[in-house]
């Protein structure tokens, strides 16, 4: 039994603007209309309308209606049915102008109303939208969020990020590249405008929509030459279930560790191993933007196949050392540890990586567009998550490759 329900609006890495990363999160005991947590903003309503011309089902377990091609339905009680306006049909006499029939078994009504059009429904599913996680502020992970600002109704709408991110966005909602529609928690704002909610990597798990939670961990995103350190900063995210307390983890744009001026990816691997040896997470979101013959100097803050392997290697070994830890220590041992004078555990060898990965799901995101054309039509989403399965595969690891694709509904 799955814990999560996500629907990929877009997974796409650019330069095409129709598929950027968007995810849409809920619980499997919730309802979408109870509220979605968004993964990234990059496609929006565009992308949604697209999709449910396609698919319109997609959400079809929205609360009191039935949402499909041809027809919405709406069905709701009536105890106090007059039996003399029912026809030995079962159909109501008298509708007041609308079409009802009436079932004897489960004294409902429905009402046969007009189909509502893709574009419809993709801007009331947009409207339970509650949180944004944004990564960081890059125009393929913010665009729609952009472009929606202030056009839809209902409760406050939050933007959670690290608080570099919060600061850049704060220079598009600037009244100049786009209208001030945005403000801080605390600031004085109409009740439209989006919330700026900056998280420290220090904070313990927020609420970010109806019984999900999130924490976050900064990762490298490659050099930048405008920032004070020479470094730009992306995030990874622990998002919860919080009444199963299962978790899944979301990459945002990454580069390698081995190629970094300031690797942290390894503290994220470290994280992630103890919650999945504790069976509390099982599912990884990670970016591949290039194919394997991508040069290492034209990565530009993304990875390849080769760097993903080299990456779950990582997330491997960090998983090996941390069930050779003793479940229990003295608080000596983590005093000696502390100065530099504890002992330390025989590195850890690459056969003992076999199988270690065995049950965990990759789900291989932010694929760059391509022109080139594949063999049997394959998408180059498919081509780069083939090329990660074989080199992982042969490395005997364990892990699952699962290809994210614009319009798939995944249960985690």
């Amino acid at each position: 039994m799955h814990d999560f329900d996500v629907v990929v609006v877009g997974c796409g890495g650019g330069p095409s603007e129709t598929d950027l990363s968007a995810y849409f999160v809920k619980t499997r005991a919730s309802k979408w209309k109870d509220g979605i947590l968004a993964l990234e903003a990059g496609s929006g309503l565009g992308a949604l309308t697209a999709i449910l011309t396609k698919d319109p089902t997609l959400f079809d377990d929205l609360e009191g209606e039935s949402v499909s091609a041809g027809k919405a339905v709406e069905v709701y009680p009536d105890p106090q049915d007059d039996f003399e306006n029912i026809d030995s049909l079962g159909a109501v006499k008298h509708t007041n102008g609308a079409p009802e029939h009436y079932s004897t078994h489960t004294k409902a009504r429905q009402r046969v109303r007009p189909a509502e059009t893709p574009a419809q429904t993709g801007d009331r599913v947009y409207s339970y939208i509650r949180s944004w996680i944004v990564t960081h502020a890059h125009l393929d992970h913010v665009a729609s969020l952009i472009l929606g600002a202030g056009s839809q109704g209902g409760p406050t709408r939050y933007i959670v990020g690290l608080d570099q991110t919060v600061h850049d966005l704060e220079g598009v909602f600037n009244g100049k590249v786009w209208p001030k529609l945005a403000a801080r928690e605390g600031e004085r704002a109409p009740d439209f405008f989006y919330r700026f909610k900056p998280v420290s990597p220090k904070s313990d798990y927020i609420s970010v929509a109806p019984n999900i939670s999130a924490s976050v961990m900064p990762i490298s995103h490659g050099q930048c030459a405008q920032s004070r350190d020479g470094t730009y900063d992306s995030s990874a995210w622990f998002i919860r279930n919080d009444r199963t307390h299962r978790e899944f983890l979301f990459f945002g744009d990454v580069e390698p560790d081995s190629i970094s001026i300031k690797p942290k990816t390894r503290s994220v691997w470290k994280a992630a191993a103890s919650k999945i040896v504790n069976n509390v997470l099982d599912t990884v979101f990670l970016e591949c933007s290039w194919r394997s013959d991508r040069p290492t100097e034209e990565l530009y803050g993304h990875l390849s196949p080769p760097f993903v392997l080299e990456e779950l290697r990582n997330l491997a070994r960090e998983i090996v050392e941390y069930r050779r830890r003793p479940r229990t220590r003295s608080i000596y041992s983590y005093f000696l540890e502390a100065i530099g004078l504890g002992s330390k555990p025989p590195p850890v060898c690459d056969w003992e990586l076999r199988g270690v990965l065995q049950g965990v799901k990759l789900v291989v995101t932010h694929c760059k567009s391509s022109t080139e054309c594949f063999p049997d039509g394959r998408h180059i989403s498919e081509v780069i998550s083939d090329e990660i399965r074989e080199i992982v595969d042969e490395a005997e690891l364990g892990v699952s490759v699962i290809t994210a694709r614009q319009g798939a509904k995944l249960e985690i």
